[in-house]
Order: C-alpha cells, then structure tokens, then sequence
C-alpha cells in the first residue's frame, strides 16, 4: 500500500514537473518572438514596412566602414496624386522603390515625405543615372519624386558631407524643373507694349490733326497785323 501511495505521488511530481516546464518553455517562447517584433518595430517604418533612418544611417557606416564607392540618393515626393490618399502614396512609392532596386541595394524612409536609397556607384555620374530611372520609373505610375545624389568618396568622406551633396541636387532640380513650369512674364509684355504703341499712335495722330488749324490762325493774324502796321501813316 505504502509503495503504491510512493508510486501515485511521484506520478503526480512528475506530471507537475512537466507540466510547469511546458508552460515555462511557452512563456520564454513567446517572450523571444514579441521581444524579436519588438525589435523589429523599432527598427522599421510602421507605414511603409522600410527600415527606418536609425538603421539607414547604420548602413551608411558599415559602407563607409568598407571604404568602396557607393552612392547615396535622396528622394522627396513633390506633390501627392489627386484622389488618392497620403498614406497610400507613400505605400505605394515605397513599394515601387523596393521593386525598382537590384538585390543588395538598400532603400529606407527619412522622413515625412523622403525617401534614401544606398547603390553601388562607382562615381555621381552613375549615381546619378540610377537616380534618372527611379524617378522616371514612379513618374510611370503617376508619383512625382525629386531625386539628389551623391557618390563616396567623390563627394564626401562622412555621412553628413554624403547627405549635404545630395539634398543640394535634389534643392537644385526642383528649382529648375519650377522654372520650367513657370510661363515666363515676357510673354505678356509684347501685348501690353503694342497696345501702347496704339495708344501713342492714336495721340500723335489727333496732336497733328489739331497743330495745323493753330498754325493757319497764328499765321492769319501775325498778317492782318502787318498789313495794318504798313497801312498805319508814320
């Protein structure tokens, strides 16, 4: 009886014991994976599912750290599609992005609106050609984006010097792509110009109208006046 009771209770420690390690191994389980989503939730955009600009600026220097060319494009969205919401405008530019790239390129967003992408580039001018088609590429779908480059080492040695290139084609090329929008102001000058040559035309033409009456009168009486001075006995 003795050993039964001894037999019965240590089927129930056992069964205690896995039970509880079952239910521990769970719990540490669980708190990996939401630890693991966590970090990942840190390390990416909520919006668009890009990496954000902590990581981003991580990937510049580990391509700096390799000290071979790459280049650095920098893209803001000028104008949000009519009809479609700013949210899905990012979506979808983000998504374009991701699929516009060759494998081992990286794409993250920065900002509200902007958008970074690290390339191999041997100098700004292929950077600069990669940059031609990602904007060409979302002009197909409808998106305007600005892009501005910049290529390691030729324009800088640093992460900031990389950035400040860009930015300043990017500021460059929205500066000239609203010039080429403007209508200039000359266009309206030659109608204004012609309407005061009529105008001035019109005048001289009444003026010279009007100066040979005045002259034929003057003309008339300096005469009576001579006659009548001739006339006058001295």
């Amino acid at each position: 009886m003795r050993d039964r009771l001894l037999t019965t209770s240590t089927g129930i420690r056992f069964v205690t014991y896995v039970t509880v390690g079952v239910v521990t191994g769970y719990f540490a389980k669980r708190n990996r994976t939401l630890l693991t989503e966590l970090r990942l939730l840190a390390d990416r955009d909520a919006l668009t599912g890009l990496p954000n600009t902590r990581v981003f600026e991580r990937a510049i220097g580990e391509r700096l750290a390799r000290d071979l060319p790459f280049g650095l494009i920098v893209g803001g969205i000028d104008e949000l599609t009519s009809g479609i919401d700013a949210d899905e405008v990012l979506r979808r530019v983000a998504s374009r992005l991701m699929h516009s790239l060759p494998p081992g390129d990286e794409v993250a967003r920065i900002g509200d609106d902007s958008f970074a992408v690290l390339t191999y580039a041997g100098s700004a001018g292929d950077a600069g050609k990669i940059a031609a088609h990602l904007q060409g590429s979302l002009a197909a779908d409808g998106f305007a984006v600005t892009f501005g480059w910049a290529a390691y080492p030729q324009d800088g040695s640093n992460a900031l010097s990389l950035y400040r290139a860009a930015d300043e084609r990017l500021y460059a090329r929205r500066v000239i792509h609203r010039q080429t929008t403007v209508v200039p102001l000359q266009s309206s000058q030659p109608q204004r110009s012609s309407t005061t040559r009529r105008s001035l035309a019109d005048r001289r033409a009444a003026s010279s109208t009007s100066r040979p009456a005045t002259t034929s009168s003057g003309s008339t009486g300096g005469g009576a006046s001579s006659r009548s001075a001739s006339t006058t006995p001295s």
